[in-house]
This record gives structure tokens, C-alpha cells and sequence, in this order.
């Protein structure tokens, strides 16, 4: 079984990389994707802590995927 498990602070990392390409403002991801703004730094800075439905919310705004498994 292959373990493609990723670290929190690279998944983190991924994720800025991701809003400064696409050039959006913490402000503008919080209206697109309904979710509070504080809320939303919170995950950025620490996604593993965060509701998997929130992940999933940012994950398609910014046409990222994620894969889930065992």
C-alpha cells in the first residue's frame, strides 16, 4: 500500500501558493466559498484542524483536488 499522505505545513503551503497565483484576497475566497474570513485563515494556517466540508469548499474554489482514502 502506497502512503500518500501529506504534511500539514506543506499542504498549507500548497494551498498559499494556490491563492497567490490565481491573485484573490482572503476577502474575496471568504464570500466565494461561504466560509467566515477567520474561519478561513485558520485553515489555511492549519487545514488539518479544519471541517473536512470546509476543505472541500476551498479545495474546488481554488480547482485543486483532493484525494481521501485509507
Amino acid at each position: 500500500m502506497n502512503d500518500f499522505s501529506v504534511s500539514e505545513e506543506k499542504l498549507s503551503n500548497q494551498i498559499k501558493d494556490r491563492i497567490k497565483r490565481l491573485e484573490i484576497s482572503h476577502d474575496e475566497l471568504s464570500i466565494q466559498t461561504e466560509i467566515p474570513i477567520a474561519t478561513l485563515k485558520r485553515m489555511i494556517k492549519r487545514p488539518y484542524s479544519a471541517r473536512f466540508s470546509n476543505i472541500i469548499k476551498l479545495y474546488s474554489e481554488l480547482g485543486l483536488s483532493i484525494c481521501v482514502g485509507q
